[in-house]
């Protein structure tokens, strides 16, 4: 049941010990300035893992060691001839493209730049929640709106990239970047990633509305239209919107259209009910949780204490947290059981559950 939690922020609000400083731009500064470049490309990832992260300037030269394997630096393919004035710099942290990424993501990236196949030793995840400025999404090298193929121009929003070791990997995704979905870019080259957009991801996107899913006024807790927001509540809106939505009976509250399920996983279930009429506390109580079919394999298989058997690997989003687990073990949910030092109340995760 090994699996990867990838931190978003907020992720350690209620993880005793860990102090987050907030990474806030800072104020009357130019922008081409060392403290206004760090904070710029460092805001590519959560303050988390940008704050110890290596900074690297347009030219690669370094604005601020390191001291957490992460570095962060501009990504316009353009460079500095994107600054319109040399003397002001980007014109805003977005217009920078900013990247941060580990020593897998680096060799994707190497691969990249060297138009060679990349060599990994890993997958890599690779933040970039600024967004980009825009590439064609079946070409690994078409950076120009002019130069990309018909509808396969997309500028994202915040999004966090995963580099396969094996770009086959990724066979098994949709290449709809307007699904909401992880999607594929770069589908069948040497190149092909997974692309997990993030809430804001599709401002740019033309042709792409994102009703917000927004908490109903008056409602009580047990009502649907409350339960509904609550547990769709897990996914960014643009997933959530259109996933079924099942009560904590398994029951369908409202059906979906985009293959995903959104659900609380709390696992006292009902019990966890101070009042049976009043429902949950809060969404965060009912740690929702929202998956698509391959997601369903894997808790399937939880459920069932046994392997779980996967076609592919799965996405799962958690952006409520949930209410704690032993790090080691499985199927320990209580803080009294946990072991020395293992147990972990969870901020907003997303969660990658692997085949292998």
């Amino acid at each position: 049941f090994a699996h990867l939690m990838i931190p978003f922020p907020g992720y350690y609000d209620n993880v005793p010990g860990v102090t987050v400083e907030p990474n806030v731009e800072p104020a009357n500064e130019s922008h081409v300035s060392a403290a206004w470049q760090v904070w710029a490309y460092t805001s590519a990832a959560p303050d988390f893992l940008g704050n110890k992260a290596t900074v690297l300037d347009p030219d690669s030269k370094v604005l601020r060691g390191g001291t957490n394997g992460w570095t962060c630096m501009p990504a316009n393919p353009q460079g500095k001839k994107a600054w319109a004035d040399p003397k002001a710099g980007w014109a805003s942290a977005r217009e920078a493209a900013p990247v941060c990424f580990d020593a897998a993501g680096l060799d994707w990236m190497k691969g990249w730049m060297a138009r060679k196949k990349p060599l990994m030793k890993r997958d890599a995840f690779v933040w970039m929640l600024q967004g980009d400025l825009g590439f064609d999404n079946t070409d690994p090298f078409v950076t120009s709106k002019e130069e990309a193929g018909p509808d396969q121009w997309i500028e994202s929003g915040p999004h966090l990239m995963m580099f396969p070791k094996d770009p086959a990997s990724t066979d098994a995704f949709t290449s709809d970047f307007t699904a909401g979905e992880p999607y594929t870019m770069f589908p069948g080259t040497d190149f092909a990633h997974l692309m997990i957009p993030f809430p804001g991801y599709y401002d740019n996107v033309p042709g792409v509305t994102v009703e917000p899913n927004v908490e109903p006024a008056n409602e009580s807790h047990v009502s649907a239209a409350w339960q509904v927001w609550a547990y769709t509540s897990a996914a960014p809106d643009f997933l959530g919107n259109k996933a079924t939505v099942l009560d904590p009976d398994s029951k369908v509250l409202r059906g979906g259209t985009n293959g995903w399920t959104c659900m609380p996983a709390n696992p006292q279930g009902k019990k966890a009910w101070a009042d049976p009429k009043a429902g949950w506390a809060s969404a965060r109580e009912a740690a929702p949780v929202c998956f698509d079919a391959a997601g369903l394999d894997w808790m399937k298989g939880w459920m069932a204490r046994k392997k779980p058997l996967m076609k592919r690997d799965a996405f799962v989003w958690m952006l409520q947290g949930d209410l704690g687990f032993d790090n080691t073990d499985p199927f320990v949910t209580s803080k009294e059981e946990a072991g020395p030092d293992q147990w972990i109340e969870s901020g907003p995760p997303l969660m990658m559950f692997p085949k292998d």
